[in-house]
């Protein structure tokens, strides 16, 4: 078939096989592709010109670009493909031929679709970057396209530091009074003074239920910078006490209708029954009772206790959750606190940022009001087991905090009064003098080498005691002396049944402990209140 040069119209002869393939013509030089149809529009690869005019007898022939590497056909005129020798006409004089380049007259309807499809970009980034939604209504006026159980996100993610910039022409007057508390200075030249009442709008707007109205102050203060984040700390916390005040009324609104929940009656019902029956079985001198069968009774001893400190546990559980904490008022009092909390860490500076939890908010709220409780006060012997819990939080909470009390003293005390708190029975504190007379009577045993609970000078526990400073009453002594660990002390104690009837005394409310490398002394003792 026939093929025409797309630029300089020579005539060139090719072969079906050579569709598709690259071709040049010699005349001109013009790279392209053969086409499969002749009449068919033939694609440039690379715009050549006409050069010197040959005569007939110089046939001229088109081949496939042999320098294309991307092909592996060979040229038109190959004897491999039989291909017939592309025919150039003679030309009768040089003619140059000039690349011609057409200028296409612009779209009007393309320019305004990039117009339009510019500003749709710009609008999104205005809007991602400002926090603003929007939101798309149906014609009943109802917000579609949003879940409606999603939960609305309380503490705000990201205020923009730009300044506040109000428009000078505003159709309604009262409109940047409602909605601004207070005028921030256009650019860093304009003096600004935060006047008393810029503090009083400023109050008014962070109390205030409309979100838009805190999150006003929120941008303003944000616009200012660092010179005024010690003042917007202050408002800041001034609000969240009042918040503090109102969550503290609502649970005592509640704790005086004194109904106790059924949670908590069962969990301390079922604690109390395993701890009683426990606390009998343990009080028993199982090498007298049962001497065939005392190592028996001794993992008896260990599962119940474990139990009894599982449902003590359980039981603490449900009377820390605030009575009232499913009522939506406390949750919305819980979300503003934490908005607030949100903005202190960042007039603060830090960069961390984590919600309180509502019954710690209850104890903040209930220390700031005066009140000491931890918990909602509870019934009959529920108060009385509250009165318990709180006091041995205290004496676990003194206990932790002793600068003179070595790691090893508060572990094995922390032992002994996790028994008896699972038990029942209060958590013994840990005592300045008992823990005196008990380290000098370790060392005394260590350095003369003997193991008594007489000295050697011939004094006894409580004659140490009392010449150490205790004024209490001392109520036992136990002794060991095979190990430094004091878990091996805590153990030897426990298994014997003598000792362990010291460690468990319902009167003792006082605690030493002294060690000098494997000899150990603990004291106990009933101190004057």
């Amino acid at each position: 078939m026939q093929i025409h040069c797309p630029i300089c119209s020579t005539s060139i002869d090719v072969s079906e096989d050579h569709a598709g393939h690259k071709g040049r013509c010699v005349n001109c030089s013009t790279k392209f592709i053969i086409p499969e149809d002749p009449s068919g529009n033939i694609e440039i690869l690379e715009r050549g010109e006409i050069i010197q005019a040959q005569s007939e007898s110089e046939n001229s022939e088109g081949a496939i670009d042999e320098n294309d590497s991307s092909s592996s056909v060979p040229a038109l005129n190959a004897p491999a493909l039989n291909a017939p020798a592309l025919n150039v006409p003679a030309a009768k004089s040089h003619v140059t031929v000039r690349p011609r380049y057409q200028k296409k007259s612009g779209s009007p309807i393309g320019f305004l679709f990039i117009v339009v499809l510019i500003s749709a970009a710009g609008a999104g980034i205005y809007f991602h970057f400002s926090g603003k939604k929007i939101t798309i209504s149906n014609t009943n006026g109802e917000t579609i396209g949003k879940d409606a159980g999603e939960k609305a996100v309380k503490a705000p993610a990201k205020v923009t530091e730009k300044k506040i910039e109000v428009s000078g022409e505003v159709e309604d007057p009262g409109l940047t009074e409602r909605v601004v508390p207070f005028k921030v200075p256009l650019s860093d030249d304009e003096v600004f003074e935060f006047t008393d009442e810029a503090r009083t709008r400023s109050l008014e707007f962070l109390a205030s239920d409309d979100q838009e109205r805190r999150e006003s102050v929120y941008t303003a203060f944000r616009s200012l910078g660092d010179n005024y984040k010690e003042t917007y700390e202050g408002l800041l916390r001034n609000i969240r006490n009042k918040h503090l005040i109102s969550l503290n009324d609502k649970s005592s609104d509640i704790k005086k209708n004194k109904v106790v929940p059924d949670d908590i009656k069962n969990a301390y019902q079922e604690w109390r029954s395993v701890a009683t029956a426990g606390l009998k079985l343990v009080m028993t001198k199982w090498r007298e009772t049962s001497p065939e069968e005392y190592k028996t009774k001794y993992l008896e001893m260990d599962e119940i206790v474990k139990n009894a400190g599982e449902l003590y546990e359980g039981m603490v559980k449900a009377m820390e959750v605030p009575q009232g904490s499913e009522d939506e008022s406390f949750q919305a009092l819980v979300d503003l606190i934490s908005e607030l909390d949100y903005e202190i860490a960042w007039s603060l500076g830090e960069d961390d940022f984590s919600a309180s939890e509502m019954k710690d908010l209850l104890n903040e709220a209930k220390s700031l009001a005066g009140e000491k409780d931890i918990v909602d006060s509870l019934l009959g012997e529920l108060g009385e087991m509250q009165s318990i819990y709180l006091s041995n939080v205290e004496i676990e909470t003194h206990n932790n905090k002793l600068n003179w009390g070595t790691s090893a003293y508060k572990k094995l005390v922390q032992q002994i009064n996790t028994t008896r708190i699972s038990l029942g029975l209060g958590a013994l504190r840990l005592d300045q003098t008992l823990t005196v007379a008990s380290e000098m009577h370790s060392g005394d045993m260590h350095f003369q080498n003997y193991y008594s609970h007489r000295s050697a000078d011939g004094t006894t526990y409580a004659e140490r005691a009392k010449s150490a400073g205790f004024n209490g009453k001392s109520l036992g002594e136990c002794l060991f002396r095979a190990s430094s660990d004091p878990d091996a002390a805590y153990k030897s104690w426990w298994y014997n049944d003598s000792q362990r009837l010291i460690l468990l005394s319902t009167t003792s409310n006082a605690v030493g402990v002294g060690n000098a490398q494997n000899y150990w002394t603990l004291n106990t003792g009933q101190a004057g209140q």
